[in-house]
């Protein structure tokens, strides 16, 4: 065989139109959208990171979470602390419930024999008031109310001096509830906890250290010398405090603590994932893309060489920002935007927002959102009512207990007001009628429920008596003026009267008035 017949039989067969042109086509898919779909995919890639909730609980993982209640308690309190600092309507929801009792109280006697010393009762009473007065309830309770909302249970710690009162929270991972007395939920403290932090037992009072050490053990220290070693008791592990206070939400479930809104923590990650595409859509509103026509003959192929096609491409690439996307094209082709893509995704943010509040039972409208009736939100805030004053019921039992113990001579028990910072003014005018006609006890309830503390009450009845309020006149108003007294006469003013006010006196039309 010749040499020109062996570069014949090796050579390849020449390329047809159809080979050419889808030729063409793959040089330029790999050469234009690379750059383009490489700014895309980044640009979503990052939007999802920005988001902290879902990098930190993947929803699969919070699902799995709420599949096992039990096992996983330690993790969905801990995801609920979390949501609570990152998910403002999460925050929102939990601050709402906490703060929606006025924690307005008065103080009934009890059990009272029919022939008492009413020295002695008031003697008593007075302690009873000052105890409260120095509980500060609406301070503490709003706090212990608020963590309540977004861990299930507050188990805490109070310190008492002769004029102040503090409650410290403990750790819920290391309190387990162990029984019940009084109505009053009691709590164990894992001492292991204080292993490796021992530094906290100074903060947390004598008691506990005492117990703590009762567990561990401890070297005796006399006159300033270290005295002989006692042995911890290891049953000591888990140990009743006596200053203890526990509120828990979810009361007929006590073997764990479940937050109340843990149910639609998958709804704030929908939420979170409506809000990143619709970020996506804003941003893709910006893109455009460029097109450079190729010239080609009438056979389909490009007229330029490739080397020169790439030269201006880069150009232009170089020339815009990371939003302009630029392609080659054989085909004539304007630029193209991405406009009007973040419509559906907006609606679906607003969608998701109102399926999260109507997922915790609470009405949008409530939290800023679309109007509602009247009627129907004033239900959906009697029904979230009735699950703070359920909490407001267990703070009432351990007060009493706490006043039991005292062992007064008398029974005194205190009862929180169910009265809302919504229906506050509706409460006072229910008091002020009972009390208007003449119901026992009327009065103390509707002093508290102006907001009156009983203390404020003595205080200012003594403080007026001082001052002289007492012999205070109220200012005259129509509803103060006696019938007697009627409106003043044009005459007691010397003004003649006027032709209709002639009329009447000639009629005698005033004298049955």
């Amino acid at each position: 065989m010749s040499e020109k017949e062996q570069n014949k039989a090796t050579s390849s067969p020449p390329l047809t139109k159809e080979q050419i042109y889808q030729k063409n086509l793959e040089r330029i898919s790999r050469l234009n959208f690379s750059r383009l779909s490489k700014t895309i995919v980044q640009d979503l890639i990052n939007n999802r990171k920005e988001s902290v909730l879902l990098t930190k609980y993947p929803k699969e993982k919070v699902v799995e979470f709420l599949s096992k209640p039990q096992q996983c308690e330690k993790q969905i309190r801990d995801m609920s602390i979390f949501l609570y600092v990152n998910s403002s309507q999460y925050r929102r929801l939990c601050n709402y419930f906490s703060k929606l009792p006025t924690f307005n109280y008065y103080i009934a006697p009890y059990n009272l024999p029919k022939n008492y010393n009413k020295n002695s009762f008031l003697v008593n009473y007075q302690k009873v008031v000052s105890l409260l007065e120095k509980f500060n309830f609406k301070s503490q309770l709003v706090k212990i109310f608020n963590i309540c909302f977004y861990q299930d249970i507050f188990c805490g710690l109070y310190f008492e001096t002769q004029d102040s009162f503090d409650i410290v929270p403990v750790n819920p991972d290391f309190c387990k509830i162990s029984s019940k007395e009084d109505g009053c939920l009691i709590y164990s403290l894992d001492f292991d906890y204080f292993k490796t932090r021992q530094y906290l037992l100074d903060s947390y009072g004598t008691t506990i250290k005492q117990m703590y050490y009762a567990y561990t053990g401890y070297q005796e220290i006399v006159n300033g010398k270290k005295g002989k070693k006692i042995k911890g008791n290891s049953k000591l592990r888990w140990q009743e405090p006596p200053n203890q206070i526990c509120i828990k939400v979810n009361e007929d479930q006590l073997l764990y603590s479940f937050p109340p809104f843990a149910a639609i923590f998958p709804d704030i990650l929908n939420l979170e994932d409506y809000k990143l595409i619709t970020k996506t859509g804003e941003i893709l509103d910006h893109y455009k893309i460029i097109a450079l026509q190729i010239p080609v003959n009438d056979n389909g192929e490009f007229t330029l060489d490739s080397d020169i096609c790439d030269k201006y491409y880069n150009q232009v690439c170089a020339n815009v920002n990371s939003q302009v996307g630029v392609i080659q094209t054989p085909m004539k082709m304007d630029s193209v935007s991405f406009q009007n893509t973040t419509t559906k995704e907006n609606n679906a943010v607003q969608n998701a927002e109102k399926e999260l509040f109507t997922s915790a039972g609470s009405s949008i409208n409530l939290f800023g959102g679309e109007n509602t009736s009247s009627s129907s939100l004033a239900l959906s805030i009697k029904n979230d009512q009735a699950i703070s004053f359920a909490l407001l019921r267990q703070v009432e039992n351990w007060v009493n207990k706490y006043i039991k113990n005292m062992n007064l001579p008398y029974d005194f028990k205190v009862h929180f007001l169910n009265q809302s910072i919504y229906d506050e003014d509706d409460v006072c005018k229910r008091y002020q009628g009972a009390a208007h006609d003449g119901v026992p006890g009327s009065r103390s309830l509707y002093a508290a429920s102006i907001g009156m503390s009983p203390s404020d009450v003595i205080c200012c009845n003594e403080l007026e008596d001082v001052l002289g309020f007492k012999n205070w006149k109220p200012m005259q108003t129509s509803s103060t003026l006696s019938s007697n007294d009627g409106r003043p006469s044009n005459a007691s003013k010397n003004k003649p009267l006027t032709e209709s006010g002639e009329q009447t006196q000639n009629n005698d039309e005033n004298d049955d008035k």
